[in-house]
């Protein structure tokens, strides 16, 4: 459910005028869900 309301919700946080582009975008959401709940390796 996570992942395809991320995906759904994609027009939010797509604009062309943002520094980043769709792969960019993709990729961030991609981190998110997949390491989303690990913690940092420091900690």
């Amino acid at each position: 459910m996570a992942l395809l309301g991320m995906i759904n919700w994609m027009y939010r946080w797509y604009r062309p005028t943002f520094h980043s582009g769709p792969e960019e975008i993709a990729r961030t959401f991609a981190e998110l869900f997949l390491n989303g709940y690990t913690p940092p390796s420091g900690a």
